[in-house]
């Protein structure tokens, strides 16, 4: 193991035992990185969907690193992973099925809506703004500003809050086809100048797959605010 993982496992140990319900005292540079890299594992935890129990995770840290025998047997682990990694994937399924229905009753629903239109890929898009400058091709890249949500409103991505970005913002420059689909498709209806909002079904974004902070068979809504083209 390298040095940087056993700190970070040892500062785990120190930040759960002695972990209250009050914001801890950051008052050293120490603390500070410390901490850090305790949320950084967390968040990781977190990311992956692993529901853990802190203090058995700080149990079997603190069994190595104190030289104390296991609590369990090698072969009795590997049973406990496999079975946990099932039942992992058994939930994932299921909240992908779950998500695949949502994303069809809001699409279904969204599409009836005035100024709504939608593709017959099953792309759905509205006009905010309508540019005036050049119209890009799926082989050409785009420097946009972008705010990615997902249909409870929690943003996982983006480089604006959805409004009209400000000047000193920095848009950022995309391959269009390097991108999910619904980008590909959706940034070509545009103009340089243009905000469109668009309702990304879940197989033109990422599918079953998902991402950490996108759940699996999410439908993605993207305001999009074309730059430039290059």
């Amino acid at each position: 193991m390298r040095l940087s993982h056993l700190l970070a496992c040892s500062l785990l140990v120190t930040a759960v035992v002695n972990a209250q319900d009050e914001k801890p005292e950051l008052k050293t540079t120490k603390d500070k990185v410390s901490y850090g890299i305790g949320l950084n594992i967390g968040r990781q935890f977190k990311s992956q969907g692993m529901k853990l129990d802190p203090k058995m995770v700080a149990a079997g840290i603190a069994a190595i690193l104190n030289g104390q025998e296991p609590a369990i047997s090698d072969a009795d682990l590997t049973k406990a992973f496999t079975a946990f990694q099932q039942e992992m994937e058994a939930a994932k399924a299921e909240k992908a099925k779950a998500n695949k229905v949502e994303a069809e009753k809001f699409l279904a629903e969204n599409g009836k809506k005035e100024g709504v239109k939608t593709t017959k890929s099953g792309l759905q898009y509205r006009i905010i703004k309508q540019g005036t400058g050049k119209q890009p091709k799926a082989t050409d890249t785009v420097v946009a500003h972008y705010k990615g949500t997902l249909l409870n409103g929690e943003m996982f991505d983006g480089t604006f809050d959805g409004k009209a970005p400000e000047e000193g913002d920095k848009p950022i420059p995309f391959g269009l086809n390097q991108v999910i689909k619904g980008w590909t498709e959706g940034v070509q209806l545009m103009k340089v100048g243009g905000h469109f909002r668009f309702y990304i079904p879940p197989q033109m974004a990422y599918g079953e797959a998902g991402r950490p902070s996108i759940p699996p068979n999410s439908l993605l809504i993207f305001d999009i605010v074309l730059k430039d083209v290059k």
